[in-house]
């Protein structure tokens, strides 16, 4: 019996009892033999292995590398690595395996071969995605003793924010979409804030399954902007660190700024107009002109402006009017036209043209001797036709 395995000898000498005992006619005693001999199943801890892992549940973000540890220890030790065996499988699927010293692993699946034996059985998954998240068996079989251990891993996807549309045009009416696509798991939140106050969302849609296993949603907001307040979405997502925010851009004038351009324009319009009517005419004051002996001959004056010739002079003498243009139709800057009474005064009107400035010399020619000019008051009275602004001056002899 020395030759033979435990099984072997199990065999012969269960064999070699049952034949004493039928002899001897005891079936009582073959009874007890057979179950004093059979071998018990033993799991890991009847047999020496112990297998244990630090996090039963996994949580990783996809595309990235994950290590799900497994540990193991023996109650015998130093360990015999040809009898040392260890499977990884992900829903019956084998993943990796340590056997005889060597570890065979899928794609993007990696075992750490010479901690093994020192009883680091963990598992790195690199690039993880989608479909490799779920229950993971740790087993360790050492010398036909066995014992798993179960993990369960947990992928999650951060979602991918855009708000469209990105620029907005003031004093417009807008419909802004906040799409978040490909996020896991399926929950999660929009918040609409303007200046940091929580407006209400038009509308919400349900996650939406995407055939990779991820989900779409969006929210929806419909405002008209009058100014630059800053309006934010705001994604919340336990796949995300800190929240995603996405807010608009905007273009154009708000509506105080359109108001201010407009005053403004109204006050250019008004003061442009108010210079053009002040600047349409000025006259200057009287002077008598008298000859070599003295005697008044003359009362002239300067008028200054544009247009002039739509200006209409009147010459008044002690509030009575002497003379008073024609209308321009009928009568050229220079002429002279008939007094009341062409014995005593004659009116004329020289028109001087210089680089910017265009100016009339407005005269009043007296025929009337000094006695009877005495205590006489005359006045030079214009009006520009276009712009109604009009000026006076007098003269007192």
């Amino acid at each position: 019996m020395r030759g033979l395995s435990y099984k072997g000898q199990w065999k012969e000498l269960s064999l070699y009892s049952l034949n004493k005992r039928r002899r001897r006619g005891d079936l009582t005693g073959v009874l007890k033999t057979m179950t004093a001999m059979t071998p018990v199943d033993r799991d890991g801890s009847q047999a020496g292995v112990s297998v244990f892992t630090s996090e039963p549940n996994v949580t990783a973000l996809r595309d990235s590398n994950v290590l799900l540890p497994c540990r193991f220890s023996l109650e015998q030790y130093p360990i015999k690595v040809s009898r040392l065996n260890v499977t990884w499988s992900h829903y019956g699927f084998v993943v990796a395996k340590f056997e005889s010293g060597k570890v065979k692993t899928r794609q993007h699946a990696s075992m750490f071969e010479k901690d093994v034996p020192q009883g680091n059985a963990s598992l790195l998954l690199e690039s993880i995605v989608k479909r490799d998240e779920g229950r993971y068996k740790c087993e360790v079989n050492y010398e036909g003793d066995k014992e798993s251990v179960s993990l369960v891993l947990t992928i999650q996807v951060p979602p991918e924010v855009l708000l469209l549309p990105e620029l907005v045009h003031l004093l417009t009416e807008h419909r802004l979409t906040c799409s978040a696509k490909n996020f896991y798991p399926k929950n999660i939140s929009f918040i609409w804030t303007m200046n940091g106050q929580v407006v209400s969302a038009m509308g919400t849609t349900e996650p939406h399954l995407n055939p990779d296993g991820t989900y779409n949603s969006e929210s929806v907001y419909c405002f008209t902007p009058f100014s630059r307040r800053t309006l934010t979405c705001e994604v919340q997502h336990e796949a995300l660190k800190e929240p995603l925010r996405r807010s608009v851009t905007y273009s154009g004038l708000t509506l105080e700024e359109v108001t201010r351009i407009a005053v403004t324009i109204i006050i250019i319009i008004f003061l442009t107009l108010f210079i053009l009517w002040w600047s349409s005419v000025s006259l200057f004051p009287l002077i008598l002109l008298k000859d070599v002996n003295g005697v008044p001959w003359a009362l002239e004056c300067t008028l200054m402006g544009w247009r002039l010739e739509l200006v209409t002079v009147e010459w008044i003498k002690n509030d009575q009017q002497i003379f008073l243009d024609k209308e321009f139709t009928d009568v050229e800057v220079g002429d002279e036209e008939a007094p009341r009474d062409s014995s005593e005064y004659s009116k004329k009107r020289f028109s001087i043209k210089d680089l910017c400035v265009e100016r009339n010399i407005l005269r009043l020619e007296m025929k009337a001797t000094d006695k009877e000019l005495e205590e006489e008051k005359f006045k030079c009275h214009v009006k520009h036709r276009l712009t109604g602004r009009c000026l006076e001056c007098s003269f007192e002899i």
